[in-house]
């Protein structure tokens, strides 16, 4: 049984990737920059940011509780 804490983990990297490749595809890479030429980097970061949101999120709700 997969528990409710890798859920949320899944979710926020699930949910950030997708970011990822959304801005990805609104805010083009026109010239040389390093960190939005490559999608894959994009949809690392964006995973990465949405996890760490999720787990804020969790940690705030855990602790009102």
């Amino acid at each position: 049984m997969i528990k409710i804490a890798s859920l949320v983990n899944l979710l926020g990297y699930v949910i950030g990737g997708i970011g990822g490749i959304i801005y990805f595809k609104l805010f083009p890479c026109e010239t040389g920059c390093a960190i939005r030429s490559n999608i894959f980097f994009n949809i690392l970061m964006g995973a990465l940011i949405g996890d760490l949101v999720f787990q804020l999120v969790k940690k705030f709700i855990t602790q009102k509780n």
